[in-house]
């Protein structure tokens, strides 16, 4: 598909290691979305501690290690926990603000949170408004430094009712009575918020608020510099479809505090068409299925989309990535690489941190 907009995504992982399954590495994959649909330049969300994919400190380096040879890309790295779940205090060297100033000094964009996902709720154990992490949220509303940060999940991964077999399989039913709800999730996250009213917060997937348009209305009014994007979770396109005419407003009214992703990853062979779904819906009025949900485009003008589909991004983030600083991230790997579960993955970036 041709894009008429230049098109920033601000959501993208690398979660397979040193190679996905068409046989190309996490630089060659990364390169090869880019080049699909000629993106301006998309952000690696690094997550070192997804229970679903087992990933570890070495998402943030390879990151790191993408970022060198893509200097036109942006990177968000989180928190690294060598022990879960995680007792009363951290040791002093791995505590979040130290890791915060860490990813700085390597020239990490910003920092990205999955540790309100229900999986990783129960795994951690721990709650974001606890004392850990007050002075990690303090030093980044300080530097005005960026949050992509996931808070719950679909209201419906609650109900068993609507939740498939495949999806119980996949660890995505939290009706069991072992997770928090999706309130009280949303609680800990707003109670951050309160304490911190000026982070620069972009929260995924719509934070989950299809279906309660005017609560996330007073959270954006409440809150300047929070944001969501429109990362599919494809339920809120469930949402949007019984009111086209109502979303395309909220989307103008709002166009400055919106922005594109997609949660697409180097595992995945239809990111691209992902991309052509989340693209379309904003830039024409076609109706698209997927999942067996039927939902229309909105078909902004042009001003918004120029801002949902970039500027927005930017004006947070940076007008262009910070560099990479070879001898701190060589720093990182020596300090972190023993974490590393994979002896094939650790011994990789071993020797890619000598290299530096």
């Amino acid at each position: 598909m041709h894009y008429n907009h230049s098109v920033l995504d601000g959501h993208y992982h690398i979660l397979l290691g040193l190679e996905n399954g068409a046989g190309q590495d996490f630089v060659q994959s990364t390169r090869a979305y880019l080049d699909s649909r000629s993106f301006a330049s998309l952000n690696i969300c690094a997550v070192p501690f997804l229970a679903e994919y087992q990933t570890d400190v070495s998402n943030n380096i390879l990151a790191a290690l993408c970022k060198l040879e893509l200097p036109h890309l942006y990177i968000h790295g989180g928190i690294v926990y060598p022990e879960v779940p995680v007792p009363p205090s951290m040791p002093a060297d791995y505590a979040p603000e130290v890791q915060y100033r860490e990813l700085m000094e390597m020239g990490f964009d910003g920092v990205k949170m999955l540790e309100t996902k229900p999986t990783e709720i129960r795994k951690l154990g721990r709650s974001m408004a606890d004392e850990l992490y007050e002075e990690w949220f303090a030093a980044i509303e300080r530097d005005g430094t960026h949050i992509v940060w996931h808070v719950a999940d679909p209201g419906h991964f609650w109900m068993r009712e609507y939740v498939s077999d495949e999806f119980v399989e996949r660890g995505w039913f939290y009706g069991d009575g072992t997770y928090p709800t999706q309130a009280q999730i949303f609680e800990q996250v707003e109670t951050v918020l309160s304490r911190h009213p000026m982070l620069k917060v972009t929260l995924a997937h719509f934070y989950f608020h299809g279906d309660d348009p005017d609560r996330l209305e007073w959270l954006l009014e409440q809150y300047p510099n929070l944001n969501v994007d429109i990362t599919p979770g494809w339920e809120m396109y469930a949402a949007f479809a019984r009111d086209p005419e109502y979303w395309r407003e909220y989307f103008t009214r709002y166009a400055h505090r919106i922005g594109f992703g997609t949660d697409t990853c180097d595992e995945n062979e239809g990111s691209p068409e992902i991309a052509d779904i989340v693209y379309r819906f904003l830039t024409t009025t076609e109706e698209q299925e997927i999942w067996g949900i039927r939902f229309p485009g909105i078909a902004l003008d042009d001003a918004s989309l120029r801002l949902i589909l970039e500027d927005n991004f930017r004006r947070r983030v940076g007008d262009t990535p910070r560099s990479i600083n070879r001898e701190a991230l060589k720093r990182y790997i020596e300090k972190y690489s023993h974490l590393i579960q994979s002896a094939d993955l650790r011994a990789y970036i071993e020797e890619a941190g000598r290299r530096l």
